[in-house]
């Protein structure tokens, strides 16, 4: 089959919001490498298989450039040219060394004070209102979003500033173009101000070092970095919302093992990594644009053909983990999990985002001994974005 052919179309229908779309689990089977047609008309290798996502996410002939510049997108969700996720080769290199320091696993651990305070926080907020919440409105949501803002150097109460921007650059619900476009404006003209501020009157921010660094070393541009706080807006604020929420969710949902979990507390850094893998919501920014001819997994791809590697069906290779559908904190997996991407780029705030979930987690459990959800799980409410099914709310009480 070429990528003329009639298509199936992507992103899948899910039959359950807790499972990927049957699709996916055929594919794994039958297509590990097979073509789709998107839902803006644009036509797409979809890759199914762990060991053919790992090879694109690691391969340079699978530009994320190419794909930002002809801005390749899935639906309402498109790489954002000029920014760290969208470099390749040496430009890669050259920006992620110039905000990489701030983002080492020793730097990341000095900030577990600032985590653990900012957790106890809203939790204190939560719980002084009474013995129920929606755990995402009160808790999901703002932790990340007051982490972001205190490596940007904004108080926390300023986050209703950007969150429904990011709401809808994330696609967290489908937007029209120019919407998405709008909220993107919206969101570079608050990190330019911000910037602008910085420089003015520098403070112990992680964007102000940024900011100082760049005029003294000039590793990157201004503008560079300006793109790199959009990217922490967005990606440090929604993405890291949604898992804790649906991670929440999952061990609500299997009681044996949120039991597991807390009778052994230590286990909750493999747990964190079995909620990732498990949870693993959305493929869109992983698009990218074959280079040159090349052959994958046995499918001839031409130079120019957008390939997406499936990080929610790699997720589930049943090849590569022992019943995939199944949550099990204790899983010994024989490959990582892909949710924080592969190679050079690998997520890089993959450490932050693993501690605030840690944290968050561990909190939660411990305070609220009694946690329940307070609605059957049926009556959730999910967003149906562009390439992501995203939970709306979770009601719990204690």
């Amino acid at each position: 089959m070429t990528l003329g052919d009639e298509l199936t179309q992507y992103p899948f229908v899910r039959e359950c919001p807790f499972r990927p779309a049957p699709e996916y689990a055929r594919r794994i089977r039958e297509e590990r490498v097979g073509p789709v047609t998107t839902a803006n008309g644009s036509r797409v290798w979809l890759i199914a298989g762990y060991a053919e996502s790992r090879a694109v996410l690691f391969d340079p002939r699978f530009s994320r450039d190419a794909a930002a510049k002809a801005r390749a997108s899935v639906g309402g969700t498109q790489p954002e040219p000029g920014s760290l996720l969208s470099r390749d080769g040496l430009d890669h290199v050259r920006l992620r060394r110039a905000v990489a320091p701030e983002f080492t696993f020793r730097r990341i651990q000095q900030r577990r004070p600032d985590i653990e305070r900012l957790t106890e926080h809203f939790l204190d907020e939560m719980t002084a209102k009474g013995n129920s919440a929606d755990l995402i409105a009160e808790f999901a949501r703002p932790l990340p979003a007051a982490v972001v803002c205190e490596l940007i150097g904004i108080p926390i109460e300023e986050r209703s500033r950007f969150e429904l921007a990011s709401d809808i650059v994330f696609g967290v619900v489908r937007r029209k173009p120019a919407e998405v476009a709008q909220a993107r404006m919206v969101l570079f003209d608050f990190v330019r101000e911000i910037a602008e501020e910085k420089k003015a009157r520098p403070d112990q921010s992680m964007f102000s070092r940024l900011l100082a660094k760049q005029d003294v070393l000039g590793q990157c541009t201004e503008e560079e970095l300006v793109n790199f706080g959009y990217s922490l807006l967005v990606m440090g604020h929604q993405a890291t919302a949604q898992h804790l929420a649906v991670g929440a969710l999952n061990l609500l949902r299997h009681p044996r093992q949120l039991a597991r979990l807390r009778a052994e507390p230590d286990l909750m850094p493999a747990a964190v990594e079995e909620l990732l893998r498990h949870s693993a919501h959305a493929d869109g920014a992983l698009i990218r644009v074959a280079t040159e001819d090349l052959e994958l997994g046995g499918v001839q791809i031409k130079e120019g053909d957008l390939v997406l590697p499936s990080v929610v069906a790699a997720n589930r290779d049943v090849t590569v983990y022992a019943d995939p559908d199944e949550l099990n904190i204790e899983r010994v997996s024989p490959a990582p999990h892909l949710t924080m991407g592969y190679g050079d780029h690998l997520c890089l705030g993959a450490h932050l985002a693993r501690m605030e979930i840690e944290v968050a987690l561990s909190r939660l459990l411990e305070r609220l001994p009694g946690l329940r959800l307070a609605v059957p799980v049926e009556e959730l409410v999910w967003w149906d974005g562009w390439t992501r099914s995203t939970l709306r709310e979770l009601p719990i009480t204690w």
